[in-house]
C-alpha cells in the first residue's frame, strides 16, 4: 500500500530505512486510529512535500519525537538502526507507565430544550432569496429590495436589487457586509460602501456557492472544479482545484477569517485547510465521504457526516479530536451562540454543547414542511402565501423557565 512507502521508495531509490518508515506509519495508526497521510502514490508523495506529517500537540512528547523522526521525509533524518528506535520506544514507555492518571471531570448536565414564539411578521411580495447572517439576523429579498430582521424583531431596508439577482451571499453580517449575485456579477455593500465586479465565463457556468469572510474582507467561491479566494475589489488571492466525483465540494471560512476548509473527493473524501495566502496547511483523509462544514476557531472545523450520522471536530493537525452520534442523517451544521452548535436533520435541530459534544435536546422545528435559516439563538421560519410573506421567529428556551 502506498500509505506504508517512504517518500524515496516511491521514486525507486531506497535502503533499509524505508522499511523503518514503514513501521513508524505502524506505529502512527496503533496511536492515532488513523494513517499519518491517506491517498494514492502521488497524493501521499504531494503530501509529503508540500504539507508534511501533522502531529497532534497533546499526548506524550517522547513519542512524538521518535513518529517525527520515523517518519521524515529525508531518510538521512530518519534512525539508521533499528536497535536505537526500539530503545527510544522502550524508554517512552517506561516514563507512560510511570505517569499519574488524571483526575475524572464531570460533564455538565444537559437541559431540555423548547422552541418559543418570539414574533410574527408579514411582508409584501415574493421572496427570491434568504439567508442567515454571521450576528444572527435573516435576510431576506422581497419586493425588489434586500431586508433583514433581527431576533427582536426589528427590519431594516439593506438595499435596493434588480430583478432577476440570484442569490444572496452567505456568511455576511447585517451591521458590516452583506451581498448578492445579479447576472455575472458580484455585489456587496460593506459600512455603506458598494462593491462590485464580473465573475469570469468559466466560474458563472458552473458556480455552486459564494460565501463572504467572517470579517467581511474576503469572498470565497465555489464551483464544481475549484475554488478561488477574492479580495473585496475582485482581484483573485487564490485559487485551488477540488476533484468531484459526484459529491459537490463543501467551504467554510474559520471564525477569524484566517483559514479556509474545502472538501474534495480524491479519490476519497479530503478536507484541505488552506491560509488566507493560499498556502495548504492541512490534507487529511475527512471522516466521511459526504459532509456538511462550519467553521470552528482558527484551530478546527466542524463536520456533519451525512453516511453515519455523526458530527466530528477537526483539530488544525487534522486529527479528530471529538464526536459524537446524532440523532439523524444530517443536512447542515450551524454556528449558534457561543459555546452551542446546531445540526439540522429533516425536520429537527440537534443543539450540543462545544466543550464537551453533550447532547443539549433535538427540538422538532415549529414549522418542519417550510424553509428554516437558524441563527444565534433560535430558527427564523419563512413561507410564502398568496401576496406575502410570512415571518416567524423562534427562540430556543429551557423547558420549564
Amino acid at each position: 500500500s502506498p500509505a506504508y512507502m517512504a517518500p524515496e521508495q516511491l521514486e525507486g531509490d531506497y535502503d533499509h530505512r524505508a522499511d523503518l518508515y514503514a513501521f513508524g506509519v505502524m506505529l502512527y495508526e496503533m496511536l492515532f486510529g488513523r494513517r499519518p497521510l491517506t491517498g494514492d502514490a502521488s497524493a501521499i508523495a504531494h503530501a509529503h512535500k508540500h504539507v508534511g506529517i501533522p502531529l497532534p500537540e497533546s499526548g506524550s512528547p517522547e513519542l512524538r519525537r521518535i513518529l517525527e523522526r520515523t517518519l521524515a521525509s529525508e531518510p538521512a533524518d530518519r534512525y539508521s538502526r533499528a536497535e536505537v528506535m526500539i530503545e527510544d520506544i522502550e524508554t517512552a514507555l517506561d516514563g507512560l507507565e510511570a505517569g499519574e492518571t488524571p483526575p475524572h471531570v464531570e460533564e455538565p448536565t444537559s437541559k431540555q430544550l423548547e422552541f418559543d414564539r418570539q414574533w410574527t411578521a408579514r411582508l409584501t411580495g415574493q421572496i427570491t432569496g434568504r439567508d442567515g447572517t454571521r450576528d444572527g439576523a435573516l435576510l431576506l429579498a422581497v419586493h425588489g429590495r434586500i431586508v433583514a430582521m433581527t431576533p427582536e424583531g426589528k427590519l431594516y431596508e439593506m438595499a435596493q436589487i434588480p430583478r432577476g439577482m440570484s442569490d444572496i451571499l452567505a456568511g455576511g453580517r447585517a451591521t458590516q457586509t452583506i451581498g448578492w449575485r445579479y447576472e455575472d456579477r458580484l455585489i456587496l455593500l460593506r459600512d455603506g460602501n458598494r462593491h462590485e465586479w464580473q465573475l469570469d465565463e468559466e466560474i458563472t457556468d458552473g458556480i455552486y456557492d459564494v460565501r463572504i469572510g467572517p470579517r467581511g474582507e474576503a469572498v470565497a467561491v465555489r464551483t464544481d472544479d475549484f475554488v478561488q479566494l477574492h479580495e473585496l475589489d475582485g482581484t483573485t488571492c487564490w485559487r485551488a482545484t477540488v476533484d468531484t466525483y459526484g459529491m459537490l465540494p463543501e467551504l467554510c471560512f474559520s471564525d477569524g477569517g484566517e483559514r479556509v476548509w474545502i472538501s474534495s473527493e480524491a479519490p476519497r473524501t479530503q478536507l484541505y485547510c488552506l491560509s488566507r495566502d493560499g498556502e495548504v496547511q492541512i490534507r487529511t483523509l475527512a471522516p466521511d465521504h459526504d459532509v456538511s462544514l462550519v467553521g470552528s476557531s482558527d484551530e478546527a472545523v466542524w463536520v456533519g457526516c451525512h453516511s453515519d450520522d455523526r458530527l466530528c471536530r477537526v483539530d488544525a493537525d487534522g486529527f479528530i479530536e471529538a464526536e459524537t452520534d446524532l440523532f439523524e442523517s444530517p443536512t447542515s451544521v450551524h454556528g449558534m451562540k457561543s459555546p452551542h452548535i446546531a445540526v439540522s436533520s429533516v425536520g429537527h435541530l440537534e443543539v450540543f454543547c462545544t466543550e464537551s459534544l453533550q447532547s443539549r435536546s433535538l427540538v422538532r422545528y415549529p414549522a418542519p414542511d417550510e424553509p428554516a435559516i437558524v441563527g444565534k439563538r433560535g430558527v427564523f421560519q419563512t413561507s410564502q402565501q398568496d401576496d406575502y410573506v410570512l415571518v416567524e421567529y423562534w427562540e430556543l428556551q429551557s423547558a420549564g423557565t
